[in-house]
């Protein structure tokens, strides 16, 4: 007998409407998505599981069948319910096919929302709503968003880094042949010299560049000095008197300092500079009017997923954070603003402010921290910078430095060597000027051959680290196999730690950083010198 093929091959059409059926519900409730059917009067006349999961409304309330009762519950939960429910009694009897748009909730999830009518020979009975969770989703949206912000941040930063470092370097040396020509002038006046004062500002004027300079380095991530462990909220503490003299007439200064909290490696004078920065900005957001600067500290728990808001944090690990927060009540910033806070330059204020935020994400980068801003146009500002807790066992005190021995009598010259015409001149006046006879070289080729022909009257070398031809690190390796007991002083506008970060603590048996002046550089190779 054949197979009627109208109700999937049973003899009984009744018993294919059953399968049809069942095959409905279980679609039905095995769909992601929640599903409500309502009639022409609004009523409900079908809905799943899922759709009560999402809505969380009880069952009972759902099986009274009037749409009004779920809608009390509906109401509750929107962030926008006018609107929600203008479009679902616009929709009600539209012969629309189709319809889409998406809301918030206020517990933070994200609903998307379809909906088309239900038709009975060409006449509409009814509409299906179809609403989806995509909350995670917008979520993973956002999240490859921030990351794809944060990679163009940092290209953007590692460019500029890389230009701020080698200006600043470049920079460093003509602040040398500066501050050193001054502080030989000043050396050879008498102190009623007529010309004297304006020497001093030529030196106080250089000094406030080479300020500059070291906030270059900072933004460009090679401004770190010494590290120690130290405790965020002492810190703080110990600025107090400092912070409240940055505050405005109207701004006051509030301290909420956790105790006892984990040490962070730092360089504190830098960490300093964050914080006070920080709350100058907030007092300056303040202006003229009253409003409250709040420095807060205290210890956080990071996720992933946490620090994917914060700039620099695309590849700190998880774990705890010690964070210090500063929050004002003044004017706020929009979106576009906030991205543009750290770059160089910017300020809302006026034309050429300076380095100061740029300075700040420098020092958070060099200490691979995070920054966080949140902000909103009228609202105040919130910054919170995270610093990674400090691991391992307190590291051994340093042993004490010896005090440097009375300058013996040279009976070898000092080797010079920098490319930079005007740095080995007046290198080579401060050196005389301090008893030092001198050799020098342009480059670190000539270097070495100064070094394997005149080796025995040459006592020590100051090694410029950036050169041309062959830089500072291969000129030290080649005079450490040329002769393995010629102490070498590296020079550098760059910091020591930075300088040195690929050079063996024992390669090199002193450091100085230009813009040096004649009594920091006799100092150290009277130091090398004696041992």
């Amino acid at each position: 007998m054949a197979r009627n093929r109208g109700n999937g091959g049973s003899r009984n059409p009744s018993e294919g409407l059953r399968r049809a059926l069942s095959l409905l519900e279980a679609t039905i409730e095995s769909t992601a998505d929640g599903l409500l059917v309502v009639d022409r009067e609004g009523r409900i006349t079908r809905y799943n599981r899922r759709f009560a999961e999402i809505w969380r409304i009880p069952d009972e309330v759902l099986a009274t069948g009037r749409d009004e009762d779920a809608l009390e519950f509906v109401h509750d939960q929107l962030r926008d319910p006018e609107a929600f429910l203008a479009k679902v009694h616009e929709l009600y009897h539209s012969p629309e096919a189709s319809s889409f748009d998406s809301f918030e909730l206020t517990d933070g999830r994200t609903l998307e929302r379809y909906s088309i009518p239900q038709r009975l020979d060409d006449e509409i009975v009814g509409r299906v709503w179809s609403f989806r969770d995509v909350t995670a989703r917008r979520r993973a949206e956002e999240e490859r968003r921030q990351i794809e912000r944060k990679m163009r941040q940092a290209q953007k930063l590692e460019s500029l880094g890389v230009l701020a470092g080698g200006v600043a370097h470049d920079f460093n040396n003509i602040l040398t042949a500066i501050l050193g020509n001054a502080d030989l002038a000043l050396s050879a006046l008498p102190e009623d010299a007529p010309f004297r004062p304006m020497l001093l500002e030529i030196e106080k004027a250089a000094r406030r560049a080479a300020g500059l300079c070291h906030q270059m380095l900072a933004y460009s991530g090679q401004g770190r000095f010494a590290v120690s462990p130290v405790d965020l909220s002492d810190l703080v503490t110990d600025m107090n008197h400092l912070l409240h003299g940055a505050m405005s007439s109207g701004a006051a200064l509030r301290l909420r300092l956790a105790s006892g909290l984990p040490r962070i490696d730092v360089d504190a004078a830098q960490i300093c500079q964050v914080v006070a920065s920080l709350v100058t900005n907030a007092s300056e957001a303040i202006g003229e009017g009253v409003g409250t600067v709040e420095v807060s500290t205290g210890v956080a728990e990071c996720r992933p997923e946490d620090l994917v808001s914060h700039e620099m944090s695309d590849d700190l690990p998880e774990g705890r954070y010690v964070y210090v927060e500063v929050s004002d009540t003044g004017c706020g910033m929009d979106r576009e603003t906030i991205g543009r806070i750290f770059d160089p330059f910017f300020s809302t204020k006026f034309t050429g402010r300076g380095l100061g935020l740029p300075a700040v994400l420098g020092i958070v980068r060099g200490h691979r921290g995070a920054i966080r801003v949140h902000s909103e146009p009228g609202k105040g500002t919130t910054v919170r910078v995270l610093f990674p807790e400090r691991g391992g066992a307190e590291a051994p005190a340093a042993p004490p430095k010896k005090e440097a021995a009375a300058a013996p009598e040279p009976r070898r010259a000092v080797l010079l060597v920098d490319d930079e015409e005007t740095v080995r001149d007046v290198g080579s006046r401060m050196l005389e000027a301090a008893g030092f006879p001198v050799i020098v070289a342009a480059d670190g080729v000539e270097a070495l051959e100064i070094a394997r022909e005149r080796r025995r009257e040459i006592a020590c070398v100051v090694l410029d680290l950036s050169m041309p031809r062959l830089g500072g690190e291969d000129v030290l390796r080649g005079l450490q196999q040329l002769a393995p007991d010629l102490p070498v002083i590296l020079s550098s506008g760059y910091d020591e730690q930075e300088a040195t970060s690929g050079i063996g603590s024992g390669e090199i048996a002193g450091f100085v950083q230009k813009p040096y002046r004649l009594a920091s550089l006799a100092a150290v190779i009277r130091r090398v010198l004696a041992g």
